[in-house]
């Protein structure tokens, strides 16, 4: 199983050791990074995903009080501790810092924009689980939801539907459950979906030969 950009992972893995892959589950992941459409999106996305203010990093109470207010403002805020504990450092002073470098961060948003999907290669049974939205555009601030869902309406929409079409084309007997919530908190907004989804088609017979 892989979320967002894991989907280059469990792609290539089970098209590489189809011996030693059963079956395949996108969480969120189902799309190919390096669609021109996808960079076209990534580059457009609002701000305050791509260039958070460096308040946010004032301290472990300020991030977060963003990360609740602007990136998971649908999500019981008590979830974030783990998150902000295992991604990021704080420092003497107080402020945070990412524990991955910014020359980490580069190479990898560099390889996702190369490495294309070669969907055709998998010859596993897949499951693919999309949220409804990237961003969350129902809860919070109301001018940040408006801005996300135009972002949203104008890029991530349309790559949606093209990436479904694309798996339904290429994955052959490919499963797709649509399922509440966003890109960045689904995992936890629709946990009982997802883990419902997961554990029957993790299950269920293999097809035969």
């Amino acid at each position: 199983a892989g979320h967002s950009m894991g989907g280059n992972e469990i792609t290539a893995t089970a098209g590489i050791h189809p011996g030693r892959v059963g079956r395949i589950a996108y969480l969120d992941a189902a799309y190919d990074w390096a669609d021109p459409s996808f960079v076209t999106a990534f580059n457009n996305v609002p701000p305050v995903f791509s260039a958070p203010p460096a308040s946010a990093w004032a301290s472990l109470d300020a991030a977060r009080e963003f990360l609740q207010t602007v990136w998971w403002p649908g999500m019981d805020g008590s979830r974030l501790e783990a998150y902000l504990r295992g991604g990021l450092v704080v420092q003497p002073d107080g402020t945070l810092r990412s524990m991955m470098s910014e020359s980490v961060v580069k190479a990898i948003t560099a390889s996702l924009f190369l490495e294309r999907r070669d969907y055709t290669a998998v010859g596993c049974p897949a499951l693919a689980i999309y949220p409804e939205t990237n961003l969350d555009v129902r809860h919070g601030d109301a001018a940040q939801s408006a801005t996300n869902l135009a972002w949203e309406q104008e890029y991530m929409a349309p790559f949606r539907t093209a990436s479904i079409e694309r798996v339904r084309r290429e994955l052959s007997g490919v499963e797709i459950v649509n399922v509440p919530g966003t890109h960045l908190d689904f995992l936890f907004t629709s946990r009982e979906k997802v883990v419902a989804a997961m554990r029957r088609f993790l299950c269920e017979p293999a097809p035969r030969s």
